[in-house]
Formats: structure tokens, sequence, C-alpha cells
């Protein structure tokens, strides 16, 4: 597998957070504890980017980050029990479009 390095910058508390994580053994280092934190985020993403494409739904679309961010909301909530639920992302957009 190739390997490409990228350079981040993180708030000293995530950073501490996350040498905690490394120290306890959670993760071999912090490298690693980005990796799965990009992996849960791509599969967190992946039923809201297949109904999109689903759906047939524009590039403009796809690359709202609010609204990205909005769907992502509204499953946490709605595995917490509450929050909305929507028949399909056109009905949610006009949701959002409606706030």
């Amino acid at each position: 597998m190739e390997y490409k390095k990228v350079t981040i910058s993180l708030p000293e508390g995530m950073y501490k957070e996350a040498q905690s994580l490394i120290e306890k053994g959670r993760y071999s280092n912090i490298s690693d504890l980005i990796r799965s934190g990009i992996r849960h985020e791509f599969k967190e993403m992946q039923p809201v980017t297949k109904e999109m494409e689903e759906e047939r739904l524009d590039l403009e679309l796809y690359n709202d980050k609010e609204l990205i961010d909005a769907v992502k909301e509204n499953r946490k909530a709605f595995k917490e029990g509450k929050g909305r639920t929507f028949a399909n992302v056109r009905e949610m957009k006009k949701y959002l479009d409606s706030l």
C-alpha cells in the first residue's frame, strides 16, 4: 500500500487527548488514530452519499457541507430516539431550506 504524507495542526487539547489514547494502547501512534477517525467519517457518510447517488442529486448539493452536517446531526438524533425523519434527501433539503 502506498502512503502519502500529510501535515495537520491540532488544538493542544485534542493533541493531548490523542497522546493519552496512544499511551493507553488504544492506538499505536497518532497516524493510526487519524486514519481510524477518517475511516469512521467515511463509514458515517456512506448512507448519505449512497442516498444522494440514488436520488441523482447534483454536485452542488453533494458539496454542501452545511447540508451534510445537518444530515449527520439528524442521524445522531434519530439513533437517540429523537429528531426528524425524512422520506428522502429532497424532502430533507426542503425542510432545511425552510429554516
